[in-house]
């Protein structure tokens, strides 16, 4: 629905006279990506007290990531550590102190809404423990689908358990509606990470070369490879096919970054290795780039290659093409500047090579026509910070009719 909708009202709790107590869950370096103009816009609100909870990786000073909210000078409420070796130790293990750590900080920290965004387990644990102490969740990002990550069915449940939905496209809209949603809750606003790129907050691409090493004035490739967390195969086949190629593609530079804390993220890891303790040359490792740096990077590669959601996503907006390697983010709407390849190193190297070229760098600032106010993390902030939240603790479930289905009749149609 537009943001301008009328929303229906219940009487069945009261609107608390205080400024608004909005938690805020990060756990991991693009959920900071997508929520840090959200926090910001948030935190200069008088109408609002945000509190930021650090958790997994951001919580953890030895990712690159932890530094990055630190220098960007937010204000952060709470740090909930987790004994979970950074992430070698079963999920379930650290899954479960997480849900007892968070209990105690929300009793503590006494939030109105919980703000959440994505799909990852911990975020689902967040909004467990809110739902569990009576507390409403809005969530960021739901509807989309990435069927080759146990990361979809997250993202479905934490829509079932929040009260405000935040979708990045009409067609998610829909399948929020399809779960049940009231379409009064549903706010179709874009993606906040496009905001740093709205607000001309991209760092110079000379910052990048500094980090890297590498000159940049030479075509290179933004490399990220993530664990395909249902298949075990293809993620180990994907990342072997990954190395086979880029060792082959020596016109290119590499920006390899590194992947997400999830199962198998030590197998594809060691994988990936190969590639810089390999013979290659011009490569350059870095764990994180920060969002500022990475958006950089990505608007000025020759193509961003491998599996994560910011090929599918961020990419597309400043034009660069993205290689997307397997079934990992299958189902996700896709851009034409997308080139769907198998796990197959031949099938690589073709896509990159046939997509080198057909763009040039952008100035990024100038990349999207959308004008400023209708910047998605500043949309996202002005409603969580006004929309009642009077009657969202009690959730309806809303039959869907034909007119929020996400597939037509056509779609049935086989030759």
């Amino acid at each position: 629905m537009q943001v301008d909708a009328m929303w229906e009202i219940s009487n069945q709790d009261a609107e608390p006279s205080r400024p608004r107590r909005i938690c805020i869950i990060l756990g991991s370096r693009a959920e900071y990506g997508l929520l840090k103009w959200v926090i910001h816009d948030l935190q200069n609100d008088v109408r609002v007290d945000a509190m930021v909870v650090l958790t997994a990786t951001l919580a953890d000073d030895g990712f690159a990531s932890f530094g990055e909210v630190r220098d960007d000078h937010l204000r952060v409420a709470s740090v909930v550590e987790l004994d979970w070796e950074n992430g070698t130790s079963p999920p379930s293990e650290w899954l479960g102190q997480l849900l007892t750590e968070l209990g105690r900080e929300f009793l503590r920290l006494d939030p109105d809404l919980v703000l959440v965004v994505g799909d990852r387990m911990e975020t689902l644990v967040a909004a467990q423990t809110a739902i569990v102490q009576s507390i409403p969740v809005a969530h960021i990002h739901g509807g989309e689908l990435s069927e080759g990550s146990f990361d979809d069915s997250f993202r479905h449940a934490l829509t079932k358990l929040a009260s405000l939905h935040f979708p990045t496209s009409e067609s998610y809209a829909r399948r929020i509606q399809q779960l049940g949603e009231r379409p009064e809750s549903i706010f179709t606003v874009g993606t906040p990470g496009t905001s740093s790129i709205l607000r001309g907050e991209v760092a110079p691409l000379s910052e990048v070369e500094n980090r890297t090493g590498l000159d940049l004035s030479r075509p290179y490739l933004l490399v990220t490879y993530h664990p395909v967390t249902v298949d075990r195969a293809e993620s180990i086949a994907g990342a072997k096919a990954l190395v086979q190629a880029l060792l082959e593609l020596s016109e290119f530079q590499i920006i390899l970054t590194g992947t997400n804390v999830d199962p198998g993220a030590g197998e594809v890891g060691k994988i990936l290795s190969n590639l810089r303790l390999g013979r290659r040359t011009g490569i350059a490792f870095v764990e994180s780039l920060g969002h500022r740096q990475y958006l950089s990077a990505l608007a000025h590669a020759a193509a961003c290659v491998g599996n994560s959601s910011s090929g599918l996503i961020e990419a597309p907006v400043v034009g660069t093409p993205t290689i997307n390697i397997g079934t990992r983010q299958g189902g996700r709407d896709r851009a034409r500047t997308v080139i769907d390849v198998p796990a197959n190193a031949t099938a690589i190297v073709n896509a990159i090579r046939a997509s080198s070229g057909k763009r040039s760098p952008v100035d990024v600032t100038d990349a999207l026509a959308e004008p400023h106010s209708l910047d998605p993390s500043r949309q996202i902030a002005q409603i969580v910070s006004s929309v009642p939240l009077t009657g969202l603790r009690r959730k309806t479930f809303v039959d869907c009719g034909p007119s929020c289905s996400s597939w037509s009749r056509e779609d049935l149609v086989r030759e």
